[in-house]
This record gives structure tokens, sequence and C-alpha cells, in this order.
């Protein structure tokens, strides 16, 4: 597997970096500076966006690399080798493996990753920015994937199945952004990647004893969507997205009712003279399908924005009701959970293993 953390801007004042604890790099910093693969002119707004994320990177093994790196300024990725001879290798030849710690500008988190790093300049335009990639095998990626994705102090088993979900996800979605050289990125568009940070033996545990096992239909490697919570209810999976996915099937949800969480409920109230008219379509297990408001309609998975921006609500999921209250002129929103409803419901999984 190979994975693309970051974008940053050289700047070697910004790390306090100790003596490399081996002579043997990916390569000097010259030569990343050197390097320039080509690239779509459309990878240039992701590789400046996000100027907060995070402060650099500092391998524990060549470092004079490293301290040439700071500042990131894009989204975190995800990039996982798929042959050996495109992983990082020394000057001889040898692949090199190495830990890289990632910290952002408060200081507050301190991650450390399996596997081997490399720098590329992937602009001419912006040679004083380099893309570190991370290439990791399947197994380390699912626990750097796992803990972050569910606790790593909840049921094994349930963490079994999100592990198995993890590496189903990223074994479907291999090669998956060519033009910028990797995989899969780092945070909830793939997966969220933060490497050993918060691993326990509990994690690690379930992600060895499902190793080498994904989920398949047919004999092919599944989609296998997840979520927080689903509020009662999965829901099929053209009335999330488009496509219907013949495993991807609603189901009603009996074990979150058993356990309390963050997003288990949530309700509030919207005046109809602020909005207007609203109404409401459900599916047949009971999500919602579209909502109308005034004149606009919201549809499938957009009916969220609904709950975000109209109902000014933090938390959303396709499973609530609408009811017009006459007497208060207002309409009652009442629900629960927290994403998509397509796939796996985390809190359900937990719940179910309990």
């Amino acid at each position: 597997l190979a994975i693309w953390m970051r974008s940053a801007v050289l700047s070697a004042p910004a790390f306090s970096t100790a003596p490399p604890v081996s002579s043997t790099t990916t390569g000097s910093c010259e030569q990343a500076r050197n390097t320039a693969p080509s690239i779509s002119p459309a990878c240039a707004p992701a590789a400046q966006s996000r100027e907060s994320f995070c402060s650099g990177v500092r391998l524990k093994r060549g470092a004079p690399c490293a301290s040439a790196c700071a500042h990131c300024s894009s989204e975190t990725g995800l990039m996982l080798p798929q042959t050996a001879s495109r992983r990082p290798q020394s000057g001889s030849g040898a692949a090199v493996t190495q830990v890289a710690e990632c910290k952002d500008r408060s200081g507050t988190r301190s991650c450390t990753y399996y596997g081997d790093f490399q720098f590329s300049r992937l602009s001419t335009q912006d040679p004083q920015k380099l893309t570190l990639v991370n290439f990791v095998g399947l197994e380390p990626y699912v626990k750097g994937v796992t803990p972050y994705e569910m606790s790593s102090g909840w049921p094994l088993e349930a963490l079994k199945a999100q592990a198995v979900c993890a590496r189903t996800y990223v074994a479907s979605h291999m090669n998956g952004s060519p033009a910028y050289g990797f995989d899969v990125t780092g945070t909830t568009t793939s997966q969220v990647y933060y490497g050993t940070l918060d691993a326990s033996a509990n994690s690690d545990r379930a992600v060895d004893e499902t190793a080498g096992k994904f989920v398949r239909y047919e004999g092919k490697l599944c989609e296998t969507f997840y979520f927080a919570a689903d509020g009662g209810a999965t829901e099929d999976s053209e009335n999330v997205w488009v496509t219907a996915v013949p495993y991807l099937r609603g189901v009603v949800d009996p074990y979150e009712k058993d356990i309390d969480f963050y997003c288990k409920s949530w309700s509030t109230s919207i005046s109809r003279a602020a909005v207007g008219d609203v109404s409401i379509t459900y599916t047949p297990i009971g999500n919602a399908m579209t909502v109308t408001v005034g004149d606009k309609t919201y549809s499938k998975d957009a009916v969220r924005t609904f709950l975000t921006s109209v109902c000014g609500l933090r938390y959303n999921s396709r499973h609530f009701t609408v009811e017009y209250d006459a007497a208060a002129d207002a309409y009652s929103v009442v629900g629960g959970g927290y994403g998509h409803n397509c796939g796996m419901s985390q809190w359900g999984a937990k719940a179910m293993a309990q």
C-alpha cells in the first residue's frame, strides 16, 4: 500500500531534528527537490488547501531530509505500495523501513506510523512544496485505521468487524488517485489513519485475528461503507446515493436502542413562520427520503442538509421524522444517529458485540 500523507513547504527552522539513527535514507533532500513527476493541473488547488492541518513530519531516520519539510498545506492522504519496486529505496537499492512522527501545530497530537516514507515534488510551479507518501503493508495500515474509526477499547468482535470493513475498503480502492501518486487519503474522505497513536493490544488483536479476511459478494470485494450510528435502521444504497447494490440493503437495527451514546437521539423545533411549509416522505423502512421546505426539495443523502442548514442540528442521519404542531405553528423534528445510514453502523456493531 502507498499512502499520500500531505504536501508541505520547505522550511527547515520549523523542526528540531535529532541526528539520524541510520545513515540510510530514501534519498537526499536535493534529490527530493529535483524530483518533479508530471501531475494534472487539478492537483494544484488540493495541494494548496487546508493550511492549518499540521506542522510537519519528522522522520526518525533520514532526519536531514525530514527537516526540510514543514507547514503542511494540504489534506492528509494515504498511498499503499502494491509492489516492492514502488517502495522507497536507499542508494544501494535496498528497501528502507522507517517510522515517522507527525505533530499538528498545537502540539497536542503526535502520530507514529509504520512503513516507509518518500518525499516528491509534484509541481514545478511550486518548487518549495513536497508531497509526503507513506508506503505501508496492508495489515499495518489496517492497524492504523481500526482504532480511529472505532475506540480501541470497544469489544473485540466489534473491532474485528471494523478491521474487516477497513481492509476490504482499501483493497477495493487501490490506485484510487494515480495522477497524484496515492491510493487513498488518511481522512474520512477514505478512512481515518493515524498510525499507532491510539492503537492498543485489543485493536491490534482484532486486526491480527482477521488477517487476510475480506467481505465478498459473489466472489468480488464489497463496498464496505460504514458510519457512526443509524438511529434505528440502515438504508438501501439507491435511496442514499444512486446505484442499487444487492448487498447494501436497509435493515431495522434492534441493537442501538440498548446502549447510550452521544448521537443516539436529537430533536429540535422550527417555526413555520420562519421557514415556510415543510413536507416529508419516507422510504419503505422508515428513513427520510425527501424533505421539501418551501420550493426547495432535499432528497436522498442530501436530506441531512435539511437537518444541519435549516434545523441547525449538529448530528444528522436519515432516520428522523417531521411533524407539524398546529398549536405552536411549528415543526417538530425528532431523530437519532449520525451518518449516511448505508452499510455498517459502528455503534450498532458495538451494541451487537456486547
